[in-house]
């Protein structure tokens, strides 16, 4: 078959075969080119050189064979072909010697990068093929979909632009990796065209990649060699509040409410408000510049001019020592009247009297009256609440209380994977705030980028003094009452404690699916510093279950993909099953036990908490159907645990079967769980999503438990129906629908209630607790640990004291439960400490038989103590440790089996010895 624009027809193949030696034919034939010939003369080349150099001492080793296969598996990872080969009997592919499977797939390689013809010495012919082995397995690995963007019309118009620029030469031929130069000059090529941005003009002039198939591609070639637009790198981000954004919440908050006392406040001059406003301005809008300063303050100031009145002047009042005209006696009257006319008549007279008329007038005459401008308001500066409240909404800023902030520290440096985990996170929080200030907190934790590893501090979950192992275990005679409890990973007091006791399993809160993607928590890790929560569950006998939660609009972005598939399936199986390191004990379970017990993985199951809203079609239900299939079968897998989703072919086949025998059926002594959490009100509305009593009767023999939620989780999403009495008998009454009778009760026997003990009111979970103990199997308690109002209510009512038939043995039964809860938790190194008591006695024993002055011991007084001694410890390991309760009637026969073949052996020898000292 042609894969270069029609350059060779078969013809011109059969004549290029039939000039090469019958050698190199042999080999041809061997590598079995029926799907894998790309062009007859670089076929020849490639055998040709490979026939010359397959005595090469090189091509022998092991080492190098591991490398050459190593290599091809990160090339031809997507070629089904090559897959198809790996699949095969001893798996060829990967067992480090250079045979025919590794040979063929090597010429391919020769051919496919045109190897042979470039080569200039025949020495050099095998470290030139190691070195562009090593190359394109880099390039493979940077950028998995190169070959479908080398014949996708985008890198051709790309490529095209670079060419006509004179930047890059043109290519020999098309479609083909060797057209494009060497493998680091195809390297170069395309990290040039990922990483460097489109030019505007490029854009413009060439259209979006053609998702046709080229014409220079083979039609029945590899599917990763078909055109495809190249798809665009996912923005990575996370959620975290760090010390940065902590002390910017104080610094906003602290100022906030010193500028909300300045409000309304009257200054008498611009230098007193600017002294006071001036640093908290600087520190709200965090700058100094002094530009940028003053036009805050001109912008936040309002000026009140001065206010004056105006005054006029009283009357003038006379001269004391003048009388007042109604005061005038009766003869300066007269005198007043007779004096125009006495100066007519008497001129010489007339000067006098005009000269003590005009005094007189003088005196009596006031002053013209002036009008007096007095200040009433001095002028005034202040900030006004419509400028403060425009001020502080132009900066976005988030100003929360002490107590807010308080409750925001305890999760400072927390990495929360997406924005549902954070609005759990803050959910009590959020409920006092406003959504413009909600979504300014969320907007204030976004950070872009990969999250930090280190970040996350190790879970410390210890349990409560004198805390035993659990209660109700179902591996105890077939209980199956579970209790639940979630622990969220951001939570991180230091204090607190967990009653081991009243658990059955525990829910590490969360990971995220996202689209194709798993985020795993930061502090999941099998580390032993990580993993000692996990440790201390197992020994109280609690189960540890990973919950993986989604958002609907994941489900619903094509550019995430369809989440639930066989990569899903693999990638939340290697999560779980991750092998706990780091612990002596965990890694000798299998010896103790005598292949009896498995070492632990950090988890022992899986609950999905998804929102499947997004999920509204037929087709879509039967998919997720069977993921959760698919999913069950994996966990019930005998599979190595934690191993990687690439490691076996073999595993990726055997789970990829829909249809399921008993054995994938979930039972209650399952090694790992599948449970779901069902949100209760969006079953009960009826719409068309996947969560209906018919598609969970459907996966219901795959699950181990049903969690019955009432109420998001999320202070972000609606809140329809609380997690009260009647919520609960709702549940009931829709699952004893007569419609769902053949099914509904199958669903109900796997069903708990999801109760929040600590955000309850003491009085309402008291009403709800008493509900459930009588009309649920068990509870899930959300969240960890519990108040100890909670705790106290939860001990009385689902784990009440039941009373003795002699009540005078109560402090023997005290005595004896404390003893065993000290002891459970520790019955993996008591089980150590016993089996080797039992093989220092076992050797001993079979050491005497040859050497006689060992036997001198079984009759010594000090020997007897020691079975005394040894017989209490093992009768207080039976009595405590779980495992052997269930066995002791078994081992009890063993042990006085024991005790009566050592005293039959014993008088056996002293008869032998009769009187013989």
């Amino acid at each position: 078959m042609n894969w270069v624009n029609g350059r060779h027809a078969w013809m011109q193949t059969l004549v290029s075969y039939c000039s090469v030696p019958l050698f190199v034919l042999a080999v041809l034939l061997s590598l079995g080119f029926s799907s894998l010939v790309l062009a007859s003369d670089e076929a020849a080349q490639c055998s040709t050189q490979m026939a010359k150099t397959m005595a090469d001492p090189i091509l022998k080793s092991r080492i190098f064979g591991s490398l050459v296969q190593q290599n091809l598996a990160i090339i031809y990872q997507d070629n089904p072909d090559y897959q198809a080969d790996a699949k095969g009997p001893k798996n060829m592919l990967a067992d480090g010697r250079i045979g025919r499977i590794t040979e063929k797939w090597l010429g391919y390689f020769c051919q496919e990068f045109n190897q042979a013809a470039s080569v200039e010495n025949e020495n050099d012919f095998v470290s030139q093929l190691l070195t562009a082995l090593v190359t394109v397995a880099e390039l493979t690995q940077n950028y998995p979909n190169w070959r479908q963007s080398l014949v996708s019309e985008e890198f051709k118009s790309w490529l095209a632009v670079l060419t006509t620029k004179g930047q890059y030469s043109e290519p020999s031929c098309e479609a083909m990796p060797y057209c494009y130069g060497t493998p680091t000059q195809l390297h170069g090529l395309f990290d040039e065209f990922y990483l460097n941005p489109r030019a505007e003009h490029y854009t413009k002039e060439y259209p979006e990649a053609n998702p046709g198939a080229s014409s220079n591609v083979r039609s029945n070639g590899p599917d990763y060699y078909q055109p495809v637009v190249r798809p665009q790198p996912q923005v990575l981000s996370y959620y975290q509040f760090n010390d940065i954004d902590m002390g910017k919440l104080t610094l906003w908050s602290e100022n906030t409410t010193k500028f909300n006392k300045l409000v309304g406040k009257k200054f008498s001059s611009d230098i007193e408000i600017g002294t006071a406003l001036t640093p908290i301005v600087v520190a709200l809008i965090g700058t100094d510049d002094s530009e940028t300063v003053s036009k805050r303050l001109a912008a936040l100031i309002t000026v009140t001019p001065a206010e004056y009145q105006l005054l006029s002047p009283k009357p003038s009042e006379p001269s004391p020592e003048e009388p007042k005209p109604d005061e005038q006696s009766p003869e300066a009257k007269a005198a007043s009247q007779t004096s125009p006319k006495a100066s007519t008549s008497d001129n010489g007279d007339a000067n006098s009297t005009e000269t003590s008329g005009a005094a007189a007038a003088a005196v009596i005459t006031p002053a013209p009256a002036t009008t007096t401008q007095v200040l009433s308001q001095p002028q005034t500066y202040e900030v006004s609440r419509e400028t403060a409240d425009n001020f502080l909404r132009s900066l976005s800023l988030l100003a929360l209380s002490e107590a807010q902030l308080a409750k925001l520290s305890s999760l400072t440096g927390s990495v929360f994977l997406d924005d549902y985990l954070l609005s759990i996170a803050i959910k009590e929080l959020a409920l006092e705030l406003d959504e413009s200030q909600a979504q300014a907190l969320n907007t204030l934790a976004h950070k872009t980028g990969k999250q930090g590893q280190a970040a996350g501090k190790p879970l410390v979950w210890q349990p409560t003094p004198g805390c035993g192992c659990t209660q109700n275990s179902i591996i105890e005679d077939g209980n199956e009452r579970p209790y639940y409890g979630f622990y969220p990973y951001w939570q991180q007091e230091t204090g607190t404690s967990i009653d081991y006791s009243h658990l059955t399993r525990m829910g590490y809160f969360s990971a995220v699916i996202q689209g194709p993607q798993l985020l795993l928590p930061n502090n999941w890790r099998a580390e032993k510093a990580y993993s000692q929560f996990a440790i201390n569950a197992h020994n109280h006998r609690v189960k540890v279950d990973l919950v993986f939660s989604s958002r609907g609009e994941e489900v619903a972005s094509p550019s995430r993909g369809w989440p639930y598939n066989q990569n899903m399936v693999e990638q939340i199986i290697a999560a779980v099953k991750t092998p706990i390191t780091g612990n002596m004990i965990n890694r000798i379970k299998p010896v103790i036990s005598l292949g009896t017990s498995p070492s632990r993985t950090l988890g022992d199951g899986v609950t999905l908490n998804l929102d499947l809203k997004e999920i509204n079609s037929q087709e879509k239900v039967d998919e997720f159907i069977d993921f959760i299939k698919k999913l069950k079968r994996g966990l019930s897998s005998k599979a190595s645990s934690g191993a990687s989703s690439n490691t076996s072919l073999d595993r990726v086949s055997s789970l990829s079967g829909v249809n399921s025998s008993a054995s994938d059926e979930a039972k209650p002594t399952d090694e790992y769980y599948l449970n779901l959490m069902v949100p209760a009100y969006e079953l009960e509305a009826e719409t068309p999503e996947f969560y209906t009593v018919d598609n969970l009767a459907k996966i219901e023999p795959y699950i181990n438990i049903f969690i019955v939620n009432f109420s998001p989780l999320s202070s972000a999403a609606p809140t329809p129906a609380n997690n009260s009495v009647s919520s609960l008998k709702a549940f009931r009454t829709l699952l004893g629908d007569a419609a769902y009778s053949d099914s509904a009760g199958r669903v109900f026997a796997k069903v708990i209630p999801f109760i929040g003990v600590n955000d309850a009111d003491i009085n309402a979970l008291e009403a709800v607790v008493n509900y459930t103990q009588w009309s649920y199997l068990g509870a899930a308690f959300w969240t960890m640990p519990l108040s100890a109002q909670a705790a106290t209510l939860i001990e009385k009512s689902y784990f009440p004291v039941k009373p003795l038939m002699f009540p005078s043995l109560q402090p023997v039964v005290e005595l004896a439960d404390k003893v065993c809860n000290q002891v459970c938790p520790l019955r993996w190194p008591l089980r150590l400490v016993f089996l080797l008591l039992v093989l220092i006695v076992v050797i001993y024993a079979i050491a005497s038989w040859w050497i006689f002055s060992l036997r001198q011991l079984f009759s010594r007084w000090y020997f007897l103590v020691f079975l005394l001694l040894a017989s209490l410890f093992i009768m207080l390991v039976f009595g405590c440790d779980p495992y052997w309760q269930q066995q002791q009637q078994l081992f009890l026969f063993i042990f006085i089996l024991g005790i009566f073949g050592y005293n039959f052996f014993r008088q056996l020898a002293q008869k032998r010895r009769g009187s013989l000292p």
